[in-house]
């Protein structure tokens, strides 16, 4: 390393002067790496500090490689109203886009980026109205006594404490009797004050304590006989070989969310519990919000996982040869196969679409019971639906691709009086679905864990709708043209017949779901016997809206 300033500026000069000038030296130094060149050095006077700044022009070397930063939340947007206002706002837009990722896991790192960037954007204005004003106050420094001056810079000063991490600081830099006790504290826990040799004394002198430390380390290797076996024996003996079950329902419970706050609480300050940089204050501020997102997001996702239980008058039972039998691929397909206690099995496939694909001829096979851990059903989330859509065309449209067992409509966290334009489906799946679906006049997007993603234009696989060049009609749903050139007939997407548009569609239903947030609605869509003519379109609309 080399003194930057130094370097460009060879003449010894002073860098820190004392308020009443008795005093100067240089303090300060410009490090910089030895392979770097300082093109240029020049320092400044500013009236509010008694330090001289030092701007450097740096030359980097042509190989330098320049890496991506640390970031670290700053604790002091906690105090910013204008930033906790702005962060629930955008939280409350947030979580309605969970249905659009796979896991909340994946949703929860996507909204880390987006607070790191919301945060970033309001450290930046912070700081420059900050810069702002210590402007206007130098241009009036002129006319300030000493004083006002002090009162002034106290922001200054405050901000300077916080980041230094010093709860109080003595006038001047000379160490106080604080720092001292601070130090002194800090040693004495760091101290062993007493230990147990292999006597089983209790040695609380410095001398033997180092003794029996370095006795301890220097023979747990080198004896030929250091472990007492019948001790061993006799501990291991002791040593349940069975959870017990109050123990093993509160460890098999999901996390709750006074866990949660329990945790944050005894977490120390200024400590991140993860590289992202947000740390433990910030979500203490926002617990309130985010709480129940954060007890989720530990939730363990078994959607890929099956248990194989076989019946005890199997007498030989081959489990690999099981599975393949039924049309498992075992090193495409499978990620784990644990066998467990009592002929059972946990079979873990790599992704959910291939346990749904082989599912139907598992749980057909004799000699044995097979069951999910999330169960044969699947969430599955459609968007954008007109609000006013009688809730039986999307279960009718959605029946194609399996059974749909119950509903709702989602609302925003902070107004759960207001629908966000969600519904949910609980849905026995036989086939993938689509990622768009024409629904009500509209595209709406489907989503759920494992969905094999397809385009939203035309539903074809290997691209992104971006990139799609196919052109599909929406009259006769078919594709090469628009439907300002098309000659045949308007084809209804709620029963898929030609000859109407699926607002005059004729079906029926038995009855009209009202929409709720509070339950899952049980059902799927029942049909009826055709009650209306199809030429009559306002009784039509009126039975799907």
């Amino acid at each position: 390393m080399k003194d930057a300033s130094e370097a460009v500026h060879p003449i010894p000069g002073h860098t820190w002067f004392r308020r009443n000038s008795s005093q100067s030296s240089r303090i300060d130094r410009v490090y910089i790496a030895q392979a770097f060149t300082a093109v240029k050095a020049e320092t400044a006077d500013i009236p509010f500090s008694d330090h001289i700044p030092v701007y450097i022009n740096i030359k980097f070397p042509s190989n330098a490689v320049k890496k991506k930063s640390y970031w670290k939340y700053n604790v002091s947007l906690n105090l910013d109203e204008r930033f906790c206002r702005d962060f629930l706002y955008h939280y409350d837009k947030w979580s309605s886009l969970k249905p659009a990722f796979g896991t909340i896991v994946d949703w929860w790192e996507n909204i880390k980026i987006r607070i790191k960037e919301l945060s970033i954007r309001h450290g930046i204005r912070i700081a420059r109205d900050k810069r702002n004003k210590s402007i206007a106050r130098q241009a009036q420094f002129s006319n300030l006594s000493p004083d006002d001056m002090d009162n002034q810079l106290r922001s200054e000063v405050e901000g300077a404490f916080i980041r230094s991490r010093i709860k109080y600081l003595e006038d001047g830099e000379k160490p106080s009797a604080f720092f001292f006790r601070q130090e002194s504290r800090r040693a004495s826990k760091k101290i062993i004050q007493s230990v147990r040799n292999d006597s089983d004394d209790i040695v609380t002198n410095d001398n033997d304590n180092s003794y029996v430390f370095h006795n301890f380390y220097s023979n747990i290797f080198s004896r030929e006989h250091h472990v007492n076996h019948n001790l061993q024996t006799g501990f291991i003996k002791c040593l349940k070989q069975t959870v017990d079950p109050i123990d093993k329902e509160n460890l098999d419970r999901p996390i709750a969310l006074e866990e949660v706050n329990a945790a944050l609480v005894s977490a120390s300050n200024n400590k991140s519990p993860g590289i992202d940089g947000i740390p433990y204050e910030f979500y203490r501020k926002f617990f309130n919000v985010i709480g129940n997102d954060m007890a989720n997001i530990h939730e363990v996702n078994r959607e890929a996982s099956i248990q194989i239980c076989v019946d005890s008058d199997v007498k030989s039972f081959g489990i690999f040869e099981f599975l393949t039998d039924r049309g498992v691929n075992v090193s495409q397909d499978l990620v784990a196969v644990q066998e467990l206690t009592g002929k059972m099995w946990d079979i873990t496939f790599k992704t959910v679409e291939a346990k749904r694909r082989v599912w139907p001829r598992i749980c057909d096979a004799d000699g044995c019971r097979v069951t999910s851990y999330n169960g044969s059903t699947t969430i599955v989330n459609v968007l954008f639906v007109p609000h006013e859509l009688n809730d039986n065309v999307v279960r009718y449209i959605l029946g194609r691709y399996g059974k749909v067992l119950c509903g709702r409509f989602k609302t925003y966290p902070n107004h759960p009086g207001v629908f966000n334009g969600i519904r949910q489906y609980q849905m026995e799946l036989s086939k993938d679905i689509p990622s768009s679906l024409r629904i009500g006049g509209r595209n709406c997007w489907i989503r759920y864990g494992g969905q094999p993603r397809t385009c939203l234009k035309c539903g074809g696989d290997g691209h992104d709708a971006r990139d799609c060049n196919q052109i599909i009609c929406f009259k006769c749903q078919a594709p090469g043209h628009k439907s300002s050139e098309c000659k045949a007939e308007a084809s209804c997407t709620v029963c898929l017949k030609s000859g109407h548009i699926d607002l005059n569609c004729p079906l029926s239903f038995a009855n009209i779901i009202k929409p709720t947030a509070a339950k899952w609605i049980a059902g799927a869509a029942e049909v009826v016997a055709q009650e209306v003519p199809p030429g009559d379109a306002k009784l039509l609309a009126e039975k799907h809206y």
